[in-house]
């Protein structure tokens, strides 16, 4: 008698999720992950990232399997990408994988015609790190709103990088790229300079360079005095 009382709370209990599910969250979302070398990639933790701006507070993440294999269920209608999260394997959060590797080109989507998904993911190369410690440089105070922007080679315009992440001063640097890096703040002289040059003369793929930046003020004019 306990044991069939316990069956029928279990398929209330089941009967009440369904009832309550959001309209449209019935997605699944499953791949694999495959390393450089083709191999699979077990216990490696990967990230479901919401293409449609809906963002939440904390976005789904977990391992693969043995097998190297990921399921996100539950996924509400949208487009997704899954994007590497793995710190312990070098890609971290702080990639910032939508502007590095211009992720937003592989994505699935789920809709109320399709609500599964296949999504398999190759790892690209690991990413350099550059570590900032943004100060002011007479006072040696840090500066916390600045604005990091990156070139790479042949481009024409800077793009700015995401300050987002368990730690926002940590940048992701492309593998194998020439860049330059700038950074400004409110009041302060741009601060600018080129990879394989300076405090980037050594930054090695998938190694993390500590870089102070110096940001020096901007010459104070006061404003003119109203004429009548």
């Amino acid at each position: 008698m306990p044991m069939r009382r316990l069956a029928i709370v279990a398929a209330l209990s089941l009967l009440s999720l369904k009832a309550f599910a959001l309209p449209g969250c019935d997605g699944v979302i499953h791949g694999t992950v495959f390393n450089q070398n083709g191999s699979t990639a077990p216990n490696f933790r990967v990230t479901l990232y919401p293409l449609n701006g809906a963002i939440g507070i904390m976005l789904p993440e977990q391992r693969t399997n043995a097998a190297g294999k990921f399921r996100f269920t539950q996924v509400c209608q949208g487009n997704y990408t899954v994007i590497p999260t793995d710190r312990d394997s070098g890609y971290p959060f702080e990639a910032h994988w939508l502007y590095l590797y211009s992720y937003e080109s592989l994505q699935v989507a789920i809709s109320a015609n399709k609500n599964q998904a296949d999504f398999p993911l190759y790892l690209p190369p690991k990413p350099s790190f550059v570590q900032l410690d943004v100060v002011d440089a007479l006072s040696r105070e840090p500066i916390q709103n600045y604005t990091v922007k990156i070139r790479r080679e042949r481009e024409t315009s800077d793009t700015i990088v995401p300050r987002t992440g368990p730690n926002p001063n940590l940048i992701a640097i492309p593998e194998y790229q020439k860049f330059s890096l700038s950074i400004t703040a409110e009041g302060y002289n741009r601060w600018r300079v080129k990879s394989g040059k300076g405090q980037l003369a050594n930054l090695a793929p998938g190694a993390t360079v500590n870089i102070q930046v110096r940001l020096t003020r901007l010459p104070y004019l006061p404003k003119p005095p109203n004429r009548r």
